[in-house]
């Protein structure tokens, strides 16, 4: 999979992985940890109503909420935890005109271990790309296996 210029999204905290594929795709899937804080969240709903409750004033802010469309959400497990399957697609918009340039689609999965929270995510503005690669993301968040 071919370099890019960041680890993984910016203001990540833990970055584990960050897979891209060649320049002739724009497929991003990320594995990156959010050590243990403030809010500490007991449940990975609280997690996910947290992390969609921001999408959703992200788009509130920018006046592109009709942009924004939940496509699944489900419970699963990985490595025996709980964890809760996102995909949904998001506005991409460009701060100095404010006009939608994209539209992201988005595979998340948020699992939380013991009191750090792992986001593994899978995103691309390729819908065509996006419907390839979700059984690739789900065979990795299927392989995941905590050490510690």
């Amino acid at each position: 999979m071919g370099a890019r210029k960041h680890a993984c999204d910016p203001g990540s905290s833990d970055c584990i992985i960050r897979l891209s594929h060649s320049d002739s795709e724009n497929v991003e899937i990320e594995l990156i940890r959010e050590p243990a804080g403030v809010p500490a969240f007991s449940f990975v709903d609280e997690a996910d109503l947290r992390d969609w409750g921001f999408k959703l004033l992200n788009v509130a802010l920018t006046n592109t909420s009709k942009y924004l469309k939940l496509i699944s959400l489900s419970d699963i497990k990985v490595d025996g935890l709980r964890a809760i399957r996102r995909l949904y697609e998001y506005p991409m918009v460009d701060p100095a005109s404010s006009k939608v340039t994209a539209i992201q689609s988005n595979y998340q999965v948020l699992v939380l271990k013991v009191e750090d929270l792992y986001y593994i995510h899978l995103y691309t503005t390729n819908s065509i790309e996006f419907n390839k690669y979700i059984a690739f993301a789900d065979g990795i968040v299927n392989s995941i296996v905590f050490q510690k």
